[in-house]
């Protein structure tokens, strides 16, 4: 089977995420998906808010962790904060690295290298990094293409993520060689 990488985009309404299972010579798109969450709409103070949508996040990557024997998280990197929306993708960020700390491995990308070892271009657009996936991931159209357009960019980022640490990173190699899994 390989080493299955769970690639995220970081998000606190939507977190995308997707899997990538690579055998030592093949990349693949096993599974993608967005985790959204709303705010209350009930009044209620922001913190229970926030407790409960964290605990929908965290409940769901638990979940998708274990159904598919996740043996590495990449994570796409933060950026420099550009918006007030910004401060509760830490809250989401927090989860992820609290998520793996015990059980995964874990590793971040920052957007621009993921685009540049994708496309060549540290600018391509979220449009040409989806289109990419899809022309040369097995899986990926499938997987990508029934998301739902306003969301499918966040699973597709995740995709990205996963397949540039099986690329470029360390941990993917170093986890084939210690099991013996490498092609």
């Amino acid at each position: 089977m390989g080493i299955r990488v769970l690639g995220i985009d970081p998000g606190f309404r939507s977190l995308g995420w997707a899997i990538i299972e690579y055998d030592g010579s093949l990349a693949k798109c096993v599974e993608a998906g967005v985790i959204r969450t709303q705010k209350s709409k009930h009044k209620i103070p922001v913190w229970q808010d926030n407790q409960a949508r964290c605990r929908i996040i965290g409940e769901e990557l638990r979940n998708v962790c274990s159904s598919y024997n996740i043996k590495l998280i990449a994570v796409e990197a933060e950026s420099w904060t550009r918006t007030s929306s910004d401060r509760v993708i830490g809250m989401a960020r927090g989860l992820i690295y609290g998520l793996a700390v015990d059980n995964w491995p874990l590793t971040q990308w920052h957007p621009k290298d993921v685009k540049e070892e994708l496309t060549g271009k540290k600018s391509a657009s979220k449009t040409e990094i989806t289109e990419w996936l899809c022309d040369n991931i097995p899986g990926a159209s499938k997987y990508l293409m029934r998301i739902p357009k306003t969301q499918r960019e966040h699973a597709a980022d995740a995709a990205a993520i996963a397949l540039t640490e099986i690329k470029r990173g360390n941990l993917v190699k170093l986890y084939l060689m210690a099991t013996g899994e490498a092609g």
